[in-house]
């Protein structure tokens, strides 16, 4: 089948949303602190407490995307999180190295180094580390997925030490099986962004630093789908069915992983009609309600 490319009007569209302006933290309905869990320039996070004080908040540690060469802490990404404030709950929005400056699996052990560091200090600001969610968006909810997925597996950890528990996880448009990234774009024949990337190229060659169409068995490594067994954490899975970066087909075949593996009731998929990557819709009803009804039945 012929590969489907978004027209320029349809790419500069595209482009206006992922360019969208940066957060001001300061300026969220919250007490706002930035916390360092490590010495590089992007292991940082934000952190919001609610104005209400109470004596503990469970805790929403987001991942923002960026095709893990960009993005920080401080991306609206965040936004569809922010209400979690007004319900009790504490939001971090946590950095991870970047492309170039590091590749995989070291963004991955920066997730778990982060997650670490608040299980040491986060009773200093009153968090309640056994009810932990993790989420994130596209490159971050990959980062999500393989951090909650590989819990305790040594090869994944990067570090020594106890790590919290997740309690459930949510992926917004994360990519989930690199080896099908191509098919599934073809299956649906929905438009993509970009045309394939020649061997050696792609996204995942780049992340681990190798050409992965001469060693293929390279993608299970990075890949949330084959990191799905009976005790991951419940996960909720929103994407846009028209998403031209990442394929709908990544959530609906993790969603069918999950079903397998799980059982129906460990996770729940929405495909919308509407949304398009990293969509501000995300940031709106209905699925600000679907995030929040998610946490409160398993938080």
């Amino acid at each position: 089948m012929q590969c489907k490319l978004l027209n320029e009007e349809q790419k500069n569209a595209v482009f206006a949303m992922l360019r969208a302006s940066k957060l001001d933290p300061t300026s969220v309905n919250g007490r706002h602190f930035l916390l360092r869990y490590g010495e590089a320039k992007r292991q940082k996070m934000n952190l919001w407490l609610p104005r209400a004080e109470q004596d503990s908040y469970p805790v929403i540690v987001f991942l923002h995307g960026g095709g893990w060469e960009g993005g920080s802490p401080n991306d609206t990404q965040v936004k569809p999180f922010l209400p979690g404030l007004d319900k009790g709950y504490a939001v971090i929005s946590c950095g991870y190295r970047l492309m170039p400056d590091a590749f995989y699996p070291d963004n991955l052990y920066d997730v778990k180094a982060a997650l670490r560091w608040l299980l040491v200090h986060g009773a200093d600001y009153q968090l309640d580390m056994n009810r932990l969610v993790l989420a994130g968006a596209s490159a971050g909810a990959h980062l999500a997925l393989m951090t909650a997925y590989t819990q305790g597996q040594a090869a994944f950890e990067g570090g020594s030490g106890p790590a919290p528990s997740i309690r459930c996880v949510i992926d917004q448009f994360g990519p989930t099986d690199f080896a099908k990234e191509n098919e599934h774009f073809e299956q649906t024949g929905c438009p993509r962004m970009f045309p394939p990337a020649p061997a050696g190229k792609a996204t995942p060659d780049r992340l681990l630093q190798s050409d992965t169409s001469r060693n293929p068995s390279l993608l299970r490594f990075i890949a949330p789908i084959h990191q799905v067994h009976k005790d991951i954490p419940p996960t909720l899975i929103l994407h846009g069915r028209y998403d031209p970066m990442v394929s709908y087909r990544q959530s609906e075949t993790l969603y069918e992983a999950i079903q397998e593996a799980c059982g129906e009731h460990h996770s729940r998929l929405i495909i919308s009609e509407e949304t398009t990557h990293a969509d501000t819709a995300y940031e709106q009803e209905p699925y600000t309600s679907a995030i929040f009804d998610f946490i409160s039945q398993h938080i």
